[in-house]
């Protein structure tokens, strides 16, 4: 079972995207992965808009993965965050990494608002983690919902095909911080998810935002004209998940605790794709 697991260079604000770092150390997991059954392609995209889609498009192009899982920086967040859908939008005045906006609002054209389990979803709603057997039972009902296509040809939004609720419960059961989230927000990572869902309906497509790593120090970054941008971060929404009534955040992650965080969530993708390798004819 073929998983292309990516990362993202620097962008305004974030010189040294540590999920960059992420990607590099996951190569020497490659052995335990492989005797789990699973041949794991790593790659670290662009954060540039022109450039993303080709770059996606050269990944899968030979041979389509059977999972594509992405990871991002999410700045303002303090714990993992486990995407459960992509909107069909892009904000019109963030930057990307070579200085360049975008020049339409939306991804793909057309749509009809579609939730996380088809419904229409508000974009202040939040989800609790489920435990590990709630997990398991709804994704099963939310495998029977079906995507419904716009009249114009693309959704508004669409639901991510990982397992991200079960993802979650098994990042907490390992001891780490992590909740489902709504909002992959409008700058690149929104773009990554929705056009790999876009492109692959038949993979199992998730998004992971990361915080900050450990003694992180945020630093400016220089544009193609030299000129310096503010240290923000359009990764993701400065808005927290909510977890259980009362939890609390923990300090930040190392880059090794990062890096066995995203093992788990690679391991968890097993059960859906063995599951889908038995339906197959």
């Amino acid at each position: 079972m073929r998983i292309l697991v990516t990362g993202f260079g620097g962008f305004p604000g974030s010189p040294r995207n540590p999920t960059e770092r992420i990607i590099a150390s996951l190569a020497r997991h490659r052995p335990r992965l492989a005797r789990a059954g699973l041949e794991l392609d790593l790659s670290v995209l662009p954060v540039v808009y022109a450039a993303l889609e080709p770059r996606l498009e050269a990944l899968t192009r030979e041979t389509p993965p059977d999972a594509i899982l992405h990871f991002g920086l999410a700045s303002r967040r303090s714990g993992l965050c486990v995407e459960t859908r992509a909107l069909n939008r892009i904000s019109l005045l963030r930057p990307d990494a070579a200085g360049a906006l975008p020049q339409r609002r939306v991804l793909l054209t057309g749509g009809d608002q579609i939730g996380v389990d088809g419904a229409q979803v508000q974009s202040g709603e939040s989800q609790h983690v489920p435990s590990e057997s709630q997990a398991l039972a709804g994704r099963k009902r939310l495998d029977r919902v079906p995507r419904r296509p716009s009249p114009g040809g693309a959704a508004q939004s669409l639901k991510s095909s990982a397992p991200a609720a079960l993802i979650a419960a098994r990042l907490r059961r390992g001891g780490f911080r992590a909740a489902v989230s709504i909002d992959a927000g409008d700058y690149v990572c929104n773009q990554t998810l929705f056009l790999s869902l876009s492109r692959h309906p038949d993979a199992l497509v998730g998004f992971i935002h990361v915080p900050p790593l450990a003694s992180r120090r945020p630093q400016p970054f220089l544009l193609p004209s030299g000129r310096r941008t503010a240290v923000v971060s359009p990764l993701a929404s400065p808005r927290r998940p909510h977890g259980p009534a009362g939890a609390s955040w923990p300090k930040r992650l190392t880059l090794d605790e990062t890096v066995r965080a995203a093992v788990l969530a690679i391991l968890a993708l097993i059960p859906n794709l063995q599951a889908r390798r038995l339906s197959r004819p």
